[in-house]
């Protein structure tokens, strides 16, 4: 005779050994992308010497060419209370060294108005070496001088650039040099929204000389002058968009532009007036 169990005791039936299962969570490991390291050094000491519980400009940048070097990038900015203000050099011009996978960034907008650096026709403002990655915006660079010593070191009176360099939002004027017043390039430059005016030289490129690569976008170049190529000299690769040359003079050619034999000149768009030369007003090309 079977035994009857109560439904009572297994309302729909015995349930035989029952087991839940335990769930797992799989943990995935995903490599993380290589990412370059970013800080900010404020620069709040308006001179060139070092000022206890401060940081000039010179300190901030010897810095950032130690981060630069490790893979850091820094970019250097101004306290609001040094707009207007006028940083004179007087130890020299400004190395940016550190090359590496790091950039270093001069950035002057955090003044409502533009900081000053000024050389004093005592040295050159900037130099960019090679393999340093830069970029400087918002700035006034004035008053660099270089004319004597080793030929390597003639040109370039605002900025000698070996690097990788973008220019932006900048104005440089009163420079001179024996080639490149403002600006001498052999690296790889960009320009942008820069005015450079009233920039001179001995020889050529009253404003640029370049025989790198470089690209001027929405820039003017006035007033500067040279024996030729009194706004820019080129002897390597020239791209020019939407800038303006207006008032450049030069004693022999290229009132505007000259570009050299070995040169490639591309010009899109933009506006030449007033620039003089007994040769080739605006552009004297040879390539």
């Amino acid at each position: 005779m079977k035994r009857r169990v109560p439904k009572h005791i297994f309302p729909q039936g015995p349930v035989l050994h029952q087991r839940r299962r335990r769930r797992f969570t799989r943990l995935l490991v995903e490599p993380l992308e290589d990412r370059t390291m970013l800080s900010v050094l404020v620069v709040n000491n308006g001179t060139d010497a070092p000022v206890s519980n401060e940081l000039s400009l010179r300190e901030a940048i010897a810095l950032a060419n130690a981060d630069a070097a490790a893979g850091t990038s820094d970019t250097i900015t101004f306290d609001p209370s040094l707009g207007s203000s006028t940083i004179n050099l007087t130890q020299g011009q400004l190395e940016l060294s550190g090359a590496g996978a790091g950039t270093i960034t001069i950035d002057g907008s955090s003044p409502s108005t533009s900081v000053t650096l000024e050389a004093g026709n005592g040295s050159r403002v900037f130099q960019i070496d090679s393999g340093v990655q830069a970029v400087i915006t918002n700035l006034n660079i004035e008053d660099g001088f270089v004319a004597y010593g080793p030929v390597t070191s003639n040109n370039g009176g605002g900025i000698f650039n070996a690097g990788k360099l973008i220019v932006s939002n900048a104005n440089l004027s009163n420079n001179y040099a024996s080639s490149g017043g403002a600006i001498e390039n052999t690296g790889t430059l960009t320009l942008s929204n820069t005015t450079l005016a009233k920039n001179n030289v001995s020889i050529s490129g009253g404003a640029i000389d370049n025989s790198g690569t470089l690209v001027v976008n929405d820039s003017t170049f006035t007033s500067n002058t040279a024996p030729s190529g009194a706004g820019i000299s080129n002897d390597g690769t020239l791209t020019i968009v939407n800038s303006i040359f207006s008032g450049n003079s030069a004693a022999n050619s290229g009132g505007a532009i000259n570009n050299f034999n070995s040169g490639t000149l591309t010009i899109n768009g933009g506006f030449f007036t007033g620039n003089h030369a007994t040769n080739a007003g605006a552009i004297d090309n040879t390539s």
